[in-house]
């Protein structure tokens, strides 16, 4: 009876344990983000042909990573990757034209959001399948988008004027075979796009541990080498030699263990050319432009010079351009839309303004038309073509004396009237009296002032001396909307104020030459989602600095002060992040002043607010241990009361005889 009770309450802990166990599954699934997926929606194979060794051992994150097979018209080459702990991306871009693009990612604890991101009124629904795996698309008028989910990573397929379509492009990835012994070390590397031969630039690196950064063109300061030794984030100074002809110098990141290239990128080294031409600045542009019309510009000097409009744009859709001039070349220059009345360019030799002009902006409905020259019709004319008649094509026969003078008798001159010339018959003609017209008066309306007219006084020039040493003219550029993006600053530094709610504060003697800082917002579809990161909606810029010949710089050791005002968009625990390759990266030290948060960054930088979410899985999973201690202390007290009864059963019981018995009953 015993053993039967204790098997009894051991299959009941047994039972409550599984049930426990099972309840907690679920968050134990999303708290192993570093496990293999299974089952898989997806085909095997091995490394595609498009993808280099040491791109398939960059992507070793502990997921399965997903890759096409082939790579779609009109992209090729290998992609952009950034690749983490359970996160990677594969980007593909075309510049030129219309937005092309392909980007792959694989999110380890991903959901899938809510809504859409071009259009947050429209819910995403289950209208898809990848391989049998439920999948959303998310079809918009300038992207294809599909989710899907694959154990506990959630993938995704964006594209943009692509060959083939994002649904069909998913269902034909496969898993990527990561080769074995690869490194898990990961790295990115940034250097100057152009360096004048002679001068210095600065790369940057970005690895995950102790790496080496090599060149094959030039050496750094630091050690005279073409090596050196980085780890972690560090910006290392390469010095360019003097040359002839202009070369291209390749950086890379290598991994010391294997010798495998972690991450790679070039800088072209491009020849000062020194022209002897005497040729003064100037720049002739059209008095007027209808707007949206592309008109044309002649901008003329002797050196290198940066031509820049306060509105419109340059070949590429850029507001300023670059030109080499050794004389005068001609610019096609595309007037704005809806923009300010006047169109200003100003010509500038890298110190200050060299010259200006400005176009009137005509609206379209008040274009006058051209006049243009009646073309003759076709056939052959005699003389200068101006002969109307039908054309035959045969040169007309004139009669044999034309041309010859014809002899006129000479009039005696004592015989005409008067000398002959008039003049005495007009000196006695008396002109009529024509009385003055009377000049009107305007009759002022009611409530109109008169106005008195008061003599002009003649200006007089004031000499005033021309400094030493003058500062280059602040000339701010503005978007196609008429807001701020950027303002050239010099040494003296100064704030920059945007109508995005976002200022840039940039110390004294933070710049040593006129530099442009510019601010673009960035729209929430350009942003990759964040896991662990709610982002706050229309809350991402780049900010960019450079220098006056267009080519970006970054800040060395300086920093800059970056405050974004969020409004009414403001969210408790909001604080600034710093995207670097698709992932986001926490600003040290954000302050908070009621809906303002102030970072420091610096260089170049694309910075967003988010709000760091709570980890459910993490919760859910720490709920195992707790069910089991209970449930091992539940066993030990049925076990303990168990025993309990069992020694009390064993002690010896008093048996009455039946004399005993007997003998009470006699009594």
């Amino acid at each position: 009876m015993l053993k039967r009770s204790i098997t009894a309450w051991l299959l009941v802990a047994v039972m409550l344990m599984s049930a426990a166990l099972v309840v907690a599954k679920p968050g134990a699934a999303v708290a192993a983000p570093g496990l293999r997926i299974s089952p898989r929606a997806v085909t095997y194979q091995s490394t595609p042909d498009w993808m280099p060794p040491e791109t398939a051992a960059q992507l070793d994150v502990g997921i399965d990573v997903l890759v096409p097979m082939s790579i779609p018209a009109p992209f090729s080459g290998v992609p952009q990757v950034s690749a983490s702990s359970g996160y990677y991306s594969l980007y593909w871009f075309v510049g030129g034209g219309a937005p092309t693009l392909l980007q792959i990612t694989g999110t380890a604890g991903g959901e899938v959001p809510a809504y859409s991101k071009y259009d947050r009124n429209v819910q995403l629904v289950a209208n898809a399948s990848v391989n049998g795996a439920t999948a959303y698309r998310d079809q918009t008028p300038i992207y294809d988008l599909v989710y899907w989910k694959v154990g506990n990573v959630l993938y995704s397929v964006e594209s943009q004027n692509s060959s083939v379509d994002s649904l069909t492009l998913a269902s034909g990835l496969t898993v990527l075979a990561v080769p074995a012994g690869s490194s898990p070390m990961t790295a990115t590397v940034t250097s100057p796009d152009q360096v004048i031969a002679g001068n210095a630039g600065t790369v940057t690196v970005s690895a995950t541990g102790n790496a080496t950064l090599s060149t094959d063109v030039g050496y750094f300061t630091a050690n005279g080498q073409s090596t050196i030794a980085v780890s972690g984030d560090q910006s290392v100074e390469w010095q360019s030699p003097t040359l002839t002809d202009p070369v291209t110098a390749t950086f890379q990141v290598i991994d010391p263990s294997d010798g495998s290239v972690l991450a790679s990128t070039p800088t072209q080294i491009v020849v000062s050319q020194q022209s002897n031409s005497s040729t003064e600045w100037g720049l002739e542009c059209p008095p007027s432009g209808v707007e949206g019309d592309v008109v044309t510009v002649t901008a003329s000097g002797s050196a290198r010079a940066t031509l820049s409009a306060s509105d419109g744009s340059f070949t590429g859709g850029s507001p300023a351009i670059v030109l080499n001039l050794d004389g005068s070349t001609d610019v096609d220059f595309t007037m704005p839309f809806n923009g300010p009345e006047t169109a200003q360019l100003t010509l500038s030799d890298g110190e200050s303004a060299v010259a200006t002009c400005e176009i009137e902006v005509v609206a379209e409905d008040n274009a006058q038309a051209t006049a243009t020259a009646t073309e003759l019709p076709a056939g052959v004319f005699p003389g200068d073509a101006t002969d109307l008649s039908i054309p035959t094509g045969k040169q007309p026969t004139l009669p044999r004396d034309f041309g010859t003078p014809t002899p006129v008798a000479t009039v005696d001159p004592s015989k005409l009237p008067g000398d002959g010339t008039g003049i005495v018959e007009a000196g006695q003609v008396t002109p009529p009296a024509v009385p003055p017209t009377a000049t009107p008066t305007k009759t002022p309306r009611p409530g109109e002032p008169t106005s008195t007219p008061v003599a002009t006084e003649t200006p007089v020039p004031t000499s005033t001396s021309t400094p030493e040493n003058p500062m280059p003219t602040m000339v701010p550029q503005v978007g196609n909307d008429g807001r701020l993006v950027a303002l050239e600053m010099g040494p003296q530094g100064g704030p920059l104020d945007s109508p995005y709610g976002v200022q840039i504060v940039v110390p004294e003697n933070t710049f040593t030459e006129t530099t442009s800082v510019t601010l673009q917002p960035v729209a929430d579809n350009q942003v990759p989602l964040q896991v662990g990161i709610r982002l706050v909606p229309e809350s991402t810029y780049d900010i960019s600095f450079a220098k006056m010949n267009g080519r970006g710089t970054d800040l060395g050791d300086k920093e800059v002060t970056v405050r974004v005002d969020l409004g009414e968009r403001w969210t408790d625990g909001a604080t600034l992040y710093q995207l670097v390759n698709g992932q986001a990266t926490p600003l040290k030290s954000v302050k908070v002043d009621g809906t303002v948060l102030e970072g420091k960054i610096n260089g170049p930088a694309r910075v967003v607010a988010g709000v760091p979410t709570a980890q459910i899985a993490g919760s859910s999973r720490n709920l195992v241990p707790i069910v089991i201690v209970a449930l091992v202390a539940v066993i030990l007290l049925i076990v303990a009361g168990s025993v309990l009864i069992s020694l009390r059963n064993r002690r010896p019981r008093t048996v009455a005889t039946r004399r005993t018995l007997g003998s009470r009953g006699r009594f």
